[in-house]
């Protein structure tokens, strides 16, 4: 299930439920479909909202190796966005 922000109130035509303006709710795709037919012709009630990844999901360890591998020279010490810069640079001359 995909969250979504109330941008206008509404009631959930089968629960009965009152979704308030800035409130997230949980929706399945197929159902916020529905909610956007129905009320289409009021407007927009409901956006998805896109989570970006977490920058704690890059692999640091993983990319230092990748780098040792292709060859380029980096401090130990070097940034997250160091690393990831190095290996953008790097990958594409394998």
């Amino acid at each position: 299930m995909a969250k979504y922000k109330v941008l206008r109130a509404f009631r959930d035509i089968h629960t009965n439920d009152v979704y308030k303006q800035n409130s997230v709710i949980e929706l399945t795709d197929e159902r916020a479909a529905e909610v956007n037919e129905n009320l289409k012709e009021k407007g927009t009630f409901i956006e998805l909202i896109v989570e970006e990844p977490k920058g704690d999901e890059f692999d640091r360890e993983a990319a230092k190796e990748k780098l040792k591998e292709l060859g380029v020279e980096f401090k130990g010490n070097a940034s997250n966005e160091t690393l990831k810069q190095l290996l953008d640079e790097h990958e594409g001359d394998e």
